[in-house]
């Protein structure tokens, strides 16, 4: 568990403090061990995690390249699928690609499956933001308040057992609660 460890905390320096130059090494570090083990499902995953933060550091070329080495190691479907898809959906969304919404799409159905908010979060925040990078801001609001309804629903226990992914806490919320509204930020002000 080495590797997931190490794969959290580099998504919480990215995600949660925004220090990006210090969730590098930590994430890379993280694949070295993976693939030093031969975790190939932990590697996937990881990959999927540094797609994200490559592509919060603008390195798009570099996100999209392990979402799809991802999504070819593991294949497409589960949670070592959400953040590949929402890559690659978000940065097509971003060019004008008309295969955004088939990606977003895709990391949605597989984010349902797993059923946790931490891997719906993300997917309802990037479709948000496809309607945003479409010109239409009321649909981006609809799926934000969508979103934000689904992240709070309580759920019964993962299958592991762990109860904390069942009631996420407002840093799942982040993100959505901001999308631009005349309401202020969704009613979380």
């Amino acid at each position: 568990h080495a590797h997931r460890a190490l794969g959290n905390l580099a998504s919480i320096v990215s995600d949660d403090l925004a220090r990006y130059d210090t969730a590098v090494p930590l994430i890379d570090r993280a694949l070295a061990f993976a693939e030093q083990y031969d975790l190939d499902a932990g590697y996937a995953w990881l990959l999927g995690q540094r797609a994200k933060l490559r592509l919060e550091r603008g390195d798009w070329s570099g996100a999209f390249a392990d979402a799809d080495t991802a999504l070819a190691r593991s294949g497409p479907r589960g949670v070592n699928a959400v953040l590949p898809f929402t890559v690659r959906g978000r940065i097509q969304a971003a060019r004008g690609d008309p295969e955004a919404m088939t990606s977003l799409d895709e990391a949605a159905r597989q984010a349902d499956r797993v059923g946790d908010a931490q891997w719906v979060s993300p997917v309802v925040d990037a479709r948000a933001e496809y309607f945003l990078w479409a010109g239409d801001a009321d649909r981006a609001q609809e799926e934000a308040r969508r979103g934000i309804q689904r992240v709070r629903r309580p759920r019964s226990a993962s299958r592991d057992g762990n109860l904390g992914s069942i009631f996420p806490g407002r840093h799942v919320e982040r993100r959505l609660a901001y999308w631009p509204t005349s309401d202020f930020a969704l009613g979380f002000g």
